[in-house]
Parts: structure tokens; C-alpha cells; sequence
């Protein structure tokens, strides 16, 4: 119990410690008692915990083992079928506060054994009990004590956002009716926190519901005006963030007195570039020549300069993780879809249009590194990075990846080193180094960006040359708005001569982003490192902002340094792809528990049957 209220309780903060443990030792007494018990409150208290042997410590988990008599897994496995076995004996009808608790919880188990179904079946029971009880309205004034309100709103303020997550990642309806529902966002001044531990569920509650009252849900974001109403929404709310969630340089002086926001941060991070991916993977998928609409390529070039931006984002969370943490299927997930989008965009654009392809396969390569990392942990990881895998091998270029160079380092100490005097020499050999970029010769560089930017110049210290940016890509200013445009640094999504994945940091105005500062960029370095900062120009006139994650305590157990991961992104060798390999026909036996979620994605990765490239304005279908 006290793991459960130490740290799982923060996830979603869907239990208030103080009515809970008031509660929980009435049940002892009357346990000891010989006394009746509340058959509400028995219930909750299995599902907790059920859910708090999920993420039993390392340290502990033996010693539990040899308690229990069996696994962590097999008797969370019980303790929830017990749950839901003296559940049913409720009677129809008796509503209750503790029951919208214990669905909630059954649901988050749900979540963190990867049955994304079973999760939203559970999630729609919630709701149900909770329209039952009149949560999704306001009361009227005087009828309920301001505790009790806010109690509510609590709750509804999880299932709201629950829903729209759930019901939209499953592509099903949503549950809430929305049109009846004027429930206002909770207060969160109870606890007398710094900084609430359901902030973040407020900030995305308020969120969905801005979202869903223009557009009900996401499959209705279809036409490119429609995407950039619903993405500036996105970026608006992204620019409200309070400072201890803020994207570019986020106030982490709280983080010692308040462990949970390192892992919300990089919760509302992860969820404000999937939020904004989710109508955009229709585009990212689709087949384009050089002649296609530049509406298109141009949301195009947006999902993927968000795709690269969320596995940075991921990098950083995945680089604190290496026990199964209660969000690990989402990052999982978030990690294997995203590398997925962007295999199939890769695969999909024989004509090239894709101007930083360098920088997508060295995310795809990390994501690959990343899920490799992961897949010892659950059958889900497992899954996701065999699929990937598979996937990566069709690529039409080799893929960076850290962890190959890393072990051809090794066999070549192995091979032409002598012996190891000791363990100080040991350790030096084991030490990855960084590889140096080849900065190309002027001409080259004036080669490969012969066509013209006009709304900055591309950076100067660029390591690697990318494919120039048709003409259709680019938009056309109009001659009253010239002189402000050139004045005013803007988002360049397609980053043509800049290596995207370099510069990943958010900058400090989200409205949004520019690349186009010359004394601007940023460290390819995924861990925090202090040579990061050495990869600015000497002529800055502002130093790098800081990692997001330096300085902060999480609140789940971490480690200092990346385990088993080099500092640099190198050249994968090249690799038999084996027999061919088509993600779409996956069946359900061999995506698991990957397919609800993965099933309304994959409608447009019909890459086997493309048609023949056009030539591009020079002649080849590939930029030469």
C-alpha cells in the first residue's frame, strides 16, 4: 500500500490519500472485528492492489515471490479476476463513488497489461456509473459540499480525458455524449501542493474538450485547413503550459519537492506531438510526386518534423526507464507507431521529396535501438520491436544505429588490441567515441540546395547534405506581407539543408518553431552530456537551452546513464532483409496485443502495390 500511494497513486492521482487511508483503516478494524466490510471498498482495495504488483521493484520482487508462493504477474493476474468476480455480485442499480474508482483502476491495469480493448470496455463501464451518479454536470449551487464537487470533477476530469485517448487510439466511438455534459475542471487546491499531481490530467481535460467541441472527434480532421485549425489549437495550448511543464526550458525547481512531474512532463510532451500526429498520419503515408499538391507535401513535411521531435522526446523518457513502468505500453506504442509512419513514408517516397531522409532513418535507427532496449520487459515490447525490425529491413537505405557501431567497436578492441593490463584499460575500450560529421565542400552543399529558400538561409554548420525541396513545396508569400515575413523567423518543417534530427529542443516560443537562427544549433547528443554544449557556434549570442530532463527527480526508479548505449549515430552495416516483409498483411496472431491500436493506422501502407516513380524537373525520379 505504501508503494502504491508512494508512487503508482501519482500516474493519475485517481485516489485521494487522505479519504482513502481514513477508509482504509475503518476496513482493518472491522476486519479484526469479525465485522462486515464494505463490499465497494474491498473491491478497490484488490484492484489496487493488483495494480500495485505490476510494478513491483526488482529488489523487492523475489522476496514477494517467495511470500505469494507465485509470479508478480500471475498473482496480479488473480487478485483482478478476484476483484471482478465479488463485483458482480453488486446489485444493479447501487451506484457509487468507489465503484467509478475501482473501473478506473481496472482500466489502468488494463493499460499496463496491454489490452487496450478490455481497457475501454472497463473505461465505458466507468462512465456509465459515473453519468449514473450526475458527474458530467454541475450540481446545483448549495446541494453539494464544495469537497464533494471537487471529488467529482476529479473524476470526471479523468474519464474525459481518458476517453478521448482510448476511444480515439482504438478508433471507436466515444463513450462521454458531450452536448449534456458542463462538468467544470477540478480546483486541485486541496492538497496544498506546489504543483498538483492531476495537472496534467487537467491540462489535457481542458484540451479534449476544446477539441471535441469543434471538431466531436479526430476522423473528422480530414481537409489541410482542417489539420492547421486543429494543429495551432494544439500549438495554442502547448504555448499555455505552466513553467513546470513548459517545452523549452521547463522550471524544474520543484521537482525535488513534487517526484512526479519529471514523468508528467514528459507524459503531456509525448501526448502534444501524438495529439498533433493523429489526423496528420493520413498524409504521412500517401504516395507523392513532385507535382502533388504543396498543401499536402506541406503537412507532410509537419508530421515528420513532429515525428522526429516526438522520438526525441522519447529518447529522453526511454533513457530513465528500465523497470516496467505503469506508462510503458503508451511509450511503446508511441515509439513503434511513430517509426512505423515514418518507415512507410520512407518506402512510399521513390521520387524523394522527403528532403531530410537522413534525419528520419537516424530516428527510425533509435527507435529501433529504443524498442531493443525495451523488449526484455513485457510480450508487447517483444512484438513491437520484432515487427520493426523486420520493417527496417526493407528501407531502401541503411539505417544509423548506435548499438550495431558499438558492438563492431567492441570486436575490433577485441581483434587488434592486446590484452587488458587491468580493469582501467578495460573500461577505456568500452568507452564509445564519438564519431566526427563530414561537413561537405562548399560546392557540394550549393549543389545539393540549388533551390532557393525564401523565407531564411539554411544553416551554415549543416553535417549532412539533404535532398533539395521542389518548387511545389515551397508556398508563395504575398508581395504586402514580404517585408514581414522576411522580418519574422518562422517554421520550416521540411528544414531543407539543415539536419533535422540535430535540432531537436523545442526554442522557447512554440508559436512555433524556427530553424532559421544561424547561430542556432542543436546537439545530436541524446543523453545529457557535457559536449553537447560545444556543438554551438562559437558566435552564439545565447547559450543552448538545457535538456528537459536536467535536474529532475522522476517518480519512478531510473538510472544516471543510458544503459548500453553509445553517444553517436552510425552507419548500420548492410544486411540480408530476408524474405519480404509487408506490415499490412500482419495478421491479428502476430501483432497481439499491438492490433486494435494498430489496425485503423495501417489502411493506407499499401506500399506493395505503388506505381512507378515520375521523373523529377531534373529527369531522375531520384534528386541527383
Amino acid at each position: 500500500m505504501q508503494h502504491f500511494l508512494g508512487d503508482i497513486n501519482y500516474h493519475y492521482y485517481i485516489i485521494y490519500p487522505p479519504v482513502f487511508l481514513q477508509d482504509y483503516h475503518i476496513w482493518w478494524d472491522r476486519r479484526s472485528q469479525s465485522r462486515p466490510l464494505s463490499l465497494q471498498y474491498t473491491c478497490l482495495l484488490a484492484i489496487i492492489c493488483a495494480c500495485a504488483l505490476q510494478h513491483v521493484e526488482n529488489a523487492t520482487e523475489k522476496a514477494l515471490e517467495r511470500e505469494l508462493g507465485d509470479t508478480m504477474d500471475v498473482v496480479s493476474d488473480q487478485l483482478h479476476a478476484a476483484m471482478r468476480e465479488l463485483a458482480s455480485v453488486i446489485p444493479v442499480g447501487h451506484y457509487h463513488y468507489l465503484n467509478v474508482q475501482r473501473l478506473l483502476h481496472s482500466c489502468y491495469w488494463y493499460k499496463a497489461e496491454a489490452k487496450f480493448l478490455e481497457a475501454w470496455h472497463v473505461l465505458s463501464a466507468a462512465i456509465l456509473e459515473a453519468n449514473e451518479l450526475g458527474y458530467h454536470k454541475e450540481p446545483a449551487r448549495g446541494t453539494v459540499s464544495e469537497f464533494d464537487l471537487e471529488m467529482r470533477r476529479r473524476l470526471w476530469c479523468i474519464l474525459d480525458t481518458w476517453d478521448w485517448q482510448i476511444s480515439s487510439g482504438l478508433s471507436r466511438p466515444k463513450i462521454i455524449h458531450r452536448a449534456d455534459c458542463d462538468a467544470e475542471l477540478p480546483e486541485l487546491t486541496l492538497e496544498g501542493h506546489i504543483v498538483s499531481p492531476l495537472q496534467h490530467m487537467k491540462m489535457q481535460s481542458g484540451l479534449t474538450r476544446q477539441l471535441a467541441s469543434r471538431f466531436s472527434a479526430p476522423k473528422n480532421i480530414i481537409s489541410p485547413c482542417e489539420v492547421q485549425e486543429y494543429k495551432a489549437i494544439i500549438e495554442k495550448w502547448v504555448d499555455d503550459f505552466p513553467p513546470e511543464y513548459a517545452f523549452e526550458n521547463p522550471d524544474t525547481s520543484k521537482d525535488d519537492k513534487c517526484a512526479w512531474l519529471f514523468s508528467h512532463r514528459f507524459y503531456v510532451y509525448t501526448m502534444a506531438c501524438l495529439l498533433i500526429l493523429n489526423p496528420i498520419r493520413h498524409y504521412m503515408v500517401k504516395q507523392y510526386t513532385w507535382n502533388s499538391d504543396p498543401d499536402e507535401l506541406n503537412i507532410r513535411s509537419v508530421g515528420v518534423w513532429y515525428s522526429l521531435k516526438l522520438m526525441k522526446t522519447l529518447r529522453r523518457w526511454v533513457d530513465k526507464i528500465y523497470n516496467r513502468d505503469g506508462r510503458l505500453h503508451f511509450i511503446i506504442f508511441s515509439i513503434f507507431d511513430t517509426a512505423a509512419i515514418l518507415c512507410t513514408a520512407i518506402l512510399k517516397d521513390t521520387e524523394y521529396t522527403i528532403s531530410n531522409r537522413a534525419d528520419v532513418l537516424a530516428s527510425i535507427g533509435d527507435a529501433v535501438d529504443m524498442l531493443k532496449k525495451l523488449n526484455t520487459i513485457s510480450k508487447t515490447s517483444k512484438t513491437s520491436y520484432d515487427i520493426l525490425e523486420r520493417l527496417v529491413r526493407r528501407l531502401p537505405e541503411s539505417v544509423p544505429r548506435r548499438d550495431l557501431e558499438r558492438q563492431v567497436k567492441r570486436a575490433r578492441v577485441n581483434i587488434r588490441s592486446p590484452p587488458p593490463s587491468g580493469p582501467t584499460q578495460h573500461e577505456r575500450s568500452l568507452v564509445p567515441q564519438v564519431s566526427t560529421p563530414v561537413v561537405p565542400p562548399p560546392a557540394a552543399v550549393a549543389a545539393t540546395n540549388r533551390f532557393e529558400r525564401p523565407l531564411a538561409e539554411p544553416i551554415a554548420a549543416a553535417p549532412l547534405p539533404t535532398a533539395p525541396m521542389p518548387n511545389s513545396m515551397v508556398a508563395p508569400i504575398p508581395a504586402q506581407l514580404a517585408h514581414q515575413t522576411m522580418a519574422t523567423q518562422h517554421v520550416n518543417y521540411s528544414n531543407n539543408g539543415t539536419s533535422e534530427y540535430e535540432n531537436q529542443e523545442m526554442p522557447q516560443n512554440v508559436g512555433y518553431i524556427s530553424f532559421n537562427d544561424p547561430g542556432m544549433s542543436i546537439s545530436s547528443h541524446f543523453a545529457d552530456e557535457p559536449q553537447a554544449s560545444q556543438r554551438w557556434p562559437s558566435g552564439s549570442e545565447s547559450l543552448p537551452p538545457p535538456p528537459m530532463d536536467e535536474h529532475t527527480r522522476p517518480s519512478f526508479t531510473t538510472i544516471n546513464n543510458p544503459t548500453g548505449l553509445g553517444s553517436g549515430i552510425y552507419q548500420q552495416q548492410i544486411v540480408d532483409p530476408g524474405p519480404e516483409f509487408d506490415i499490412e498483411n500482419l495478421t491479428t496472431a502476430q501483432m497481439g496485443e499491438l492490433a486494435p491500436l494498430w489496425t485503423w493506422h495501417s489502411e493506407n501502407l499499401d506500399f506493395a502495390n505503388m506505381a512507378p516513380p515520375t521523373p523529377g524537373p531534373n529527369g531522375y525520379s531520384r534528386p541527383m
